[in-house]
């Protein structure tokens, strides 16, 4: 977005909200996919789930329930990360972790204030409301709220 805007010559100001606005909606874009990666079905997602658990990928769900979940559950979920082989049992357990440690409704806590400082962005942008860019811009911000509504914490 910044390039585009630097090459239309758009001021400092609004280049900087742009760069906000792609930065906030893309840690939400991530965290989404991370909470989808971990609790959506292979059929729904089109790739093995728990592929994240798997190859140790930090995510903000893993990287919370292993600073809040109990001690004996942080244990299961450090002795599993990394397991190419993990089972869907061990992978159910890790989500149960997750839901239990706060870690699920903080990343979807988190996705929201992104989505609302994504709005609020939005309207500080200098743009006519009905311009295609703001429609582009408005739509990729409204998938990510609906997305983030259609999970149940």
């Amino acid at each position: 977005m910044q390039m585009g805007g630097s090459l239309a010559g758009l001021s400092s100001k609004t280049l900087e909200l742009l760069q906000r606005l792609g930065n906030v909606s893309g840690l939400a874009f991530q965290i989404l996919d991370d909470i989808t990666g971990a609790f959506a079905t292979e059929v729904e997602i089109g790739k093995p789930v728990y592929s994240d658990f798997k190859e140790n990928k930090p995510t903000l769900l893993t990287v919370y329930a292993l600073q809040h979940a109990s001690q004996s559950d942080r244990q299961f979920v450090r002795d599993h990360l990394g397991t190419p082989s993990l089972t869907a049992a061990d992978g159910s357990q890790i989500t149960d972790i997750i839901k239990r440690s706060g870690a699920l409704d903080y990343a979807l806590e988190t996705v929201r204030s992104y989505v609302t400082e994504a709005y609020d962005i939005l309207k500080k942008l200098p743009c006519s409301p009905s311009s295609k860019g703001r429609a582009v811009i408005s739509d990729v911000v409204e998938y990510l709220s609906s997305k983030a509504s259609q999970i149940p914490s």
